[in-house]
């Protein structure tokens, strides 16, 4: 089935499900559609995860949606490596989100937060992966560091979320 496609921006005004996931933008290559991006099919609701994917794409930072309820922040357009780019991943499995670091060190955002600017300013601290968040982005946000209690009520969320 060919999507109904909005000429000007070769997006589909009703995307289809594919096996994969909803089909959402397009382009033509040769005479040939090529799949361009597709939200997978989660067993969880990304919704919220939308938003912060579209704002932080605006500003070249790329954002992987997984099934582990988390999304990855990355300046990195593939794989991600801790040793090719500074990235971290969030998560709002437990209704309010968390940052989390590769150490693993996790960090409660306060409501309220501006979500895009924080992730922004943590992708401008270095050019590997971040093992703690910079204490001058901590105070500017407010973010808690969480206990391993609380680490692993947010792990448990994530796997159990649908």
């Amino acid at each position: 089935m060919t999507p109904t496609v909005n000429e000007k921006t070769d997006e589909p005004k009703n995307a289809p499900e594919l096996p994969i996931g909803r089909f959402l933008k397009s382009k033509f290559l040769g005479g040939n559609r090529v799949i361009l991006d597709v939200i997978w099919l989660m067993n969880f609701d990304i919704t919220p995860y939308i938003g912060i994917r579209e704002s932080l794409a605006q500003l070249g930072i790329e954002c992987g949606i997984n099934n582990r309820h988390q999304i990855t922040v990355s300046t990195q357009d593939h794989d991600i490596w801790p040793n090719c780019g500074n990235s971290f991943w969030i998560t709002v499995a437990t209704g309010s989100w968390h940052l989390f670091t590769w150490l693993p060190v996790g960090y409660r955002v306060p409501d309220g937060i501006d979500l895009t600017e924080l992730c922004k300013q943590c992708m401008a601290f270095g050019d590997s992966a971040m093992y703690r968040v910079p204490k001058t982005i901590i105070d500017t946000f407010g973010l808690k560091e969480i206990d391993d209690e609380e680490a692993e009520l947010v792990y448990t969320a994530m796997e159990k979320a649908k």
